[in-house]
Protein backbone atom coordinates (compact mmCIF):
# COMPACT_ATOMS: atom_id res chain seq x y z
CA UNK A 1 0.00 0.00 0.00
CA UNK A 2 2.62 2.50 -1.14
CA UNK A 3 0.12 5.30 -1.63
CA UNK A 4 -1.34 5.00 1.88
CA UNK A 5 -0.16 7.85 4.14
CA UNK A 6 -1.41 6.67 7.54
CA UNK A 7 -0.84 3.55 9.64
CA UNK A 8 -3.49 0.87 10.18
CA UNK A 9 -1.73 -1.43 12.63
CA UNK A 10 -0.15 -0.68 15.99
CA UNK A 11 2.70 -3.09 15.28
CA UNK A 12 3.77 -2.02 11.78
CA UNK A 13 6.74 0.28 11.21
CA UNK A 14 5.92 1.53 7.71
CA UNK A 15 3.85 4.71 7.52
CA UNK A 16 4.36 5.19 11.29
CA UNK A 17 6.36 8.43 11.69
CA UNK A 18 7.33 7.88 15.33
CA UNK A 19 8.80 4.43 14.71
CA UNK A 20 10.47 5.54 11.47
CA UNK A 21 12.06 8.53 13.20
CA UNK A 22 13.78 6.31 15.79
CA UNK A 23 15.42 4.08 13.16
CA UNK A 24 18.47 6.26 12.26
CA UNK A 25 19.74 6.21 15.84
CA UNK A 26 19.05 2.47 16.15
CA UNK A 27 20.81 1.68 12.86
CA UNK A 28 23.89 3.73 13.80
CA UNK A 29 24.08 2.04 17.20
CA UNK A 30 23.78 -1.44 15.66
CA UNK A 31 26.24 -0.98 12.78
CA UNK A 32 28.81 0.82 14.92
CA UNK A 33 28.65 -1.75 17.72
CA UNK A 34 27.75 0.74 20.45
CA UNK A 35 26.17 -2.03 22.55
CA UNK A 36 28.98 -4.54 22.00
CA UNK A 37 29.15 -7.20 24.72
CA UNK A 38 32.95 -7.16 24.64
CA UNK A 39 32.98 -4.43 27.27
CA UNK A 40 32.68 -4.75 31.01
CA UNK A 41 31.26 -7.44 33.27
CA UNK A 42 28.14 -9.52 33.78
CA UNK A 43 26.09 -10.26 36.87
CA UNK A 44 25.10 -13.92 37.01
CA UNK A 45 22.15 -14.80 39.23
CA UNK A 46 21.59 -18.46 40.12
CA UNK A 47 18.08 -19.33 41.28
CA UNK A 48 17.13 -22.61 42.96
CA UNK A 49 14.27 -24.74 41.64
CA UNK A 50 12.09 -24.29 44.72
CA UNK A 51 12.58 -20.54 44.68
CA UNK A 52 11.81 -20.39 40.95
CA UNK A 53 8.59 -22.41 41.34
CA UNK A 54 7.36 -20.24 44.19
CA UNK A 55 8.04 -17.05 42.25
CA UNK A 56 6.39 -18.43 39.10
CA UNK A 57 3.26 -19.44 41.03
CA UNK A 58 3.06 -16.01 42.64
CA UNK A 59 3.82 -13.83 39.61
CA UNK A 60 3.64 -15.92 36.45
CA UNK A 61 6.28 -15.74 33.71
CA UNK A 62 7.27 -12.17 34.59
CA UNK A 63 8.65 -13.15 37.99
CA UNK A 64 12.28 -12.81 36.90
CA UNK A 65 11.80 -9.11 36.32
CA UNK A 66 9.48 -8.45 39.23
CA UNK A 67 11.43 -10.03 42.08
CA UNK A 68 14.66 -11.66 41.10
CA UNK A 69 16.56 -8.47 40.29
CA UNK A 70 16.71 -5.08 41.91
CA UNK A 71 15.89 -2.71 39.07
CA UNK A 72 15.72 0.49 41.04
CA UNK A 73 17.71 3.48 39.78
CA UNK A 74 21.29 2.50 40.51
CA UNK A 75 24.71 4.21 40.40
CA UNK A 76 26.83 4.25 37.25
CA UNK A 77 28.80 1.31 35.87
CA UNK A 78 26.12 -1.27 36.63
CA UNK A 79 26.87 -4.59 34.87
CA UNK A 80 24.40 -6.37 32.66
CA UNK A 81 22.34 -9.17 34.25
CA UNK A 82 21.75 -12.77 33.24
CA UNK A 83 19.46 -15.32 34.89
CA UNK A 84 20.32 -19.00 35.27
CA UNK A 85 18.25 -21.79 36.87
CA UNK A 86 20.05 -24.44 38.91
CA UNK A 87 18.58 -27.99 39.25
CA UNK A 88 18.81 -27.85 43.04
CA UNK A 89 16.43 -26.98 45.83
CA UNK A 90 16.98 -24.00 48.04
CA UNK A 91 15.74 -20.51 48.59
CA UNK A 92 17.83 -17.52 47.77
CA UNK A 93 20.34 -16.69 45.09
CA UNK A 94 24.02 -16.39 44.46
CA UNK A 95 25.53 -13.46 42.64
CA UNK A 96 28.86 -13.89 40.88
CA UNK A 97 30.79 -11.15 39.12
CA UNK A 98 33.11 -12.08 36.28
CA UNK A 99 34.89 -9.94 33.71
CA UNK A 100 34.24 -10.56 30.03
CA UNK A 101 37.10 -8.47 28.69
CA UNK A 102 40.39 -6.96 29.73
CA UNK A 103 38.88 -3.53 30.15
CA UNK A 104 36.31 -2.29 32.64
CA UNK A 105 36.09 1.26 31.34
CA UNK A 106 32.54 0.93 30.07
CA UNK A 107 29.59 -1.42 30.40
CA UNK A 108 26.77 -1.14 27.83
CA UNK A 109 23.45 -1.80 29.51
CA UNK A 110 19.74 -2.11 28.93
CA UNK A 111 17.98 -1.67 32.24
CA UNK A 112 14.32 -1.84 33.22
CA UNK A 113 13.39 0.22 36.27
CA UNK A 114 10.26 -1.45 37.58
CA UNK A 115 9.24 1.16 40.14
CA UNK A 116 9.76 3.99 37.64
CA UNK A 117 8.18 2.20 34.65
CA UNK A 118 11.19 3.22 32.62
CA UNK A 119 13.80 1.71 30.28
CA UNK A 120 17.34 3.03 29.84
CA UNK A 121 19.61 1.82 27.03
CA UNK A 122 23.20 3.02 27.31
CA UNK A 123 25.97 2.27 24.83
CA UNK A 124 29.18 3.91 23.69
CA UNK A 125 27.85 6.81 21.64
CA UNK A 126 24.17 5.84 22.04
CA UNK A 127 21.71 6.58 24.83
CA UNK A 128 17.94 6.11 24.93
CA UNK A 129 15.35 6.57 27.65
CA UNK A 130 11.69 5.54 27.51
CA UNK A 131 9.95 6.81 30.61
CA UNK A 132 7.22 8.72 32.27
CA UNK A 133 8.26 12.34 32.28
CA UNK A 134 8.28 12.43 36.09
CA UNK A 135 11.03 9.77 35.99
CA UNK A 136 13.34 11.50 33.52
CA UNK A 137 15.00 13.90 36.03
CA UNK A 138 16.16 10.86 38.06
CA UNK A 139 18.50 9.71 35.28
CA UNK A 140 21.48 11.72 36.50
CA UNK A 141 24.44 9.43 35.82
CA UNK A 142 25.98 9.35 32.34
CA UNK A 143 22.92 11.22 31.07
CA UNK A 144 22.01 14.82 30.34
CA UNK A 145 19.84 16.45 32.96
CA UNK A 146 16.33 16.50 31.48
CA UNK A 147 13.57 18.73 32.83
CA UNK A 148 10.32 17.58 31.20
CA UNK A 149 7.65 20.08 30.29
CA UNK A 150 4.01 19.35 29.47
CA UNK A 151 3.32 16.30 27.28
CA UNK A 152 0.04 14.78 26.14
CA UNK A 153 0.33 11.51 28.05
CA UNK A 154 3.06 12.24 30.61
CA UNK A 155 5.76 10.14 28.92
CA UNK A 156 8.32 10.35 26.15
CA UNK A 157 11.10 8.48 24.39
CA UNK A 158 14.37 10.35 23.85
CA UNK A 159 17.49 9.13 22.01
CA UNK A 160 20.98 10.65 21.89
CA UNK A 161 23.27 9.44 19.09
CA UNK A 162 26.83 10.52 18.28
CA UNK A 163 27.00 11.43 14.58
CA UNK A 164 30.57 12.70 14.32
CA UNK A 165 33.57 12.69 16.67
CA UNK A 166 35.63 15.74 17.47
CA UNK A 167 38.43 16.47 15.02
CA UNK A 168 41.27 15.40 17.31
CA UNK A 169 40.26 11.71 17.44
CA UNK A 170 39.09 11.01 13.89
CA UNK A 171 42.43 9.47 12.95
CA UNK A 172 41.81 6.37 15.07
CA UNK A 173 39.02 4.18 13.59
CA UNK A 174 38.58 2.21 16.84
CA UNK A 175 38.10 5.38 18.84
CA UNK A 176 35.56 6.57 16.30
CA UNK A 177 33.68 3.31 16.56
CA UNK A 178 33.45 3.65 20.32
CA UNK A 179 33.42 7.43 20.73
CA UNK A 180 31.58 8.66 23.81
CA UNK A 181 29.56 11.87 24.11
CA UNK A 182 32.24 14.13 25.67
CA UNK A 183 34.31 13.55 22.50
CA UNK A 184 31.48 14.18 20.03
CA UNK A 185 31.41 16.96 17.46
CA UNK A 186 27.79 16.38 16.39
CA UNK A 187 24.92 14.45 18.01
CA UNK A 188 21.37 13.62 16.97
CA UNK A 189 18.52 13.96 19.48
CA UNK A 190 15.31 12.10 18.64
CA UNK A 191 12.31 12.88 20.86
CA UNK A 192 8.97 11.13 20.34
CA UNK A 193 5.64 10.92 22.13
CA UNK A 194 1.98 10.57 21.26
CA UNK A 195 0.79 9.69 17.75
CA UNK A 196 -2.62 9.34 16.06
CA UNK A 197 -4.11 9.30 12.60
CA UNK A 198 -6.54 12.10 11.87
CA UNK A 199 -9.99 11.03 13.07
CA UNK A 200 -8.99 7.78 14.77
CA UNK A 201 -12.12 6.22 16.24
CA UNK A 202 -11.15 5.30 19.79
CA UNK A 203 -13.65 2.97 21.44
CA UNK A 204 -13.11 4.21 24.99
CA UNK A 205 -11.49 6.99 27.01
CA UNK A 206 -8.48 4.80 27.83
CA UNK A 207 -7.70 4.59 24.10
CA UNK A 208 -7.09 0.85 24.12
CA UNK A 209 -8.72 0.03 20.79
CA UNK A 210 -9.96 1.59 17.58
CA UNK A 211 -11.50 -1.57 16.16
CA UNK A 212 -11.25 -1.01 12.41
CA UNK A 213 -11.71 2.75 12.58
CA UNK A 214 -8.08 3.76 11.96
CA UNK A 215 -8.88 7.23 10.64
CA UNK A 216 -7.02 8.82 7.73
CA UNK A 217 -4.04 10.94 6.74
CA UNK A 218 -2.32 13.06 7.83
CA UNK A 219 -0.72 11.33 10.81
CA UNK A 220 -0.52 13.65 13.82
CA UNK A 221 2.59 13.39 16.01
CA UNK A 222 3.60 15.09 19.23
CA UNK A 223 6.94 16.83 19.64
CA UNK A 224 7.53 16.27 23.38
CA UNK A 225 8.64 19.30 25.37
CA UNK A 226 11.67 19.31 27.65
CA UNK A 227 14.75 21.26 28.69
CA UNK A 228 18.02 19.39 28.13
CA UNK A 229 21.21 20.48 29.92
CA UNK A 230 24.08 19.64 27.57
CA UNK A 231 27.22 21.02 29.25
CA UNK A 232 28.12 18.26 31.73
CA UNK A 233 26.87 15.47 29.48
CA UNK A 234 28.90 16.62 26.47
CA UNK A 235 31.97 17.63 28.42
CA UNK A 236 31.63 21.40 28.25
CA UNK A 237 32.04 23.85 25.41
CA UNK A 238 29.78 25.98 23.25
CA UNK A 239 27.00 24.46 21.16
CA UNK A 240 24.62 25.26 18.34
CA UNK A 241 21.40 23.36 17.70
CA UNK A 242 18.94 22.98 14.84
CA UNK A 243 15.47 21.56 14.32
CA UNK A 244 15.71 19.10 11.43
CA UNK A 245 13.19 18.62 8.65
CA UNK A 246 11.64 15.31 7.55
CA UNK A 247 14.78 14.45 5.56
CA UNK A 248 17.14 15.11 8.46
CA UNK A 249 18.38 18.43 7.05
CA UNK A 250 18.82 21.55 9.18
CA UNK A 251 15.66 23.65 8.98
CA UNK A 252 15.90 26.28 11.72
CA UNK A 253 18.49 27.13 14.36
CA UNK A 254 17.37 26.84 17.99
CA UNK A 255 19.04 28.86 20.75
CA UNK A 256 21.21 27.06 23.31
CA UNK A 257 21.20 29.28 26.41
CA UNK A 258 23.79 28.51 29.12
CA UNK A 259 24.26 25.04 27.68
CA UNK A 260 20.54 24.24 27.82
CA UNK A 261 18.42 23.28 24.81
CA UNK A 262 14.63 23.50 24.92
CA UNK A 263 12.75 21.15 22.61
CA UNK A 264 9.02 21.04 22.03
CA UNK A 265 6.07 21.16 19.62
CA UNK A 266 6.87 24.73 18.60
CA UNK A 267 9.73 23.37 16.49
CA UNK A 268 7.47 20.98 14.56
CA UNK A 269 9.99 18.14 14.47
CA UNK A 270 11.07 14.91 16.14
CA UNK A 271 14.77 15.40 15.26
CA UNK A 272 17.35 17.86 16.55
CA UNK A 273 21.04 18.23 15.77
CA UNK A 274 23.57 19.62 18.26
CA UNK A 275 27.06 20.67 17.16
CA UNK A 276 30.03 21.59 19.31
CA UNK A 277 31.59 24.87 18.16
Amino acid sequence: AWSQEHFNNFFDIDRHPVKMATLPGAVISFRRGDMSSEYGANETVSLGRKDAMELALRHGPSFAIRETFDFELRPPRVPSSRLYFQPTDGIGREVAMHATSATDTFEPSMLWYDSEKAVRVSGMGSLAMIARTVSLPKFKWSSPQITPLETRQGWMCIQFTVLQPSADITGDPFVWRSVDFPYAKRILITATGDIENTGMGWKNAAKTSVGRDWGKAPVLVEGPAAKIELLEFLGGGKFKAWALDERGQRRAEIPVANGTLEIGPQHRTLWYEVERQ
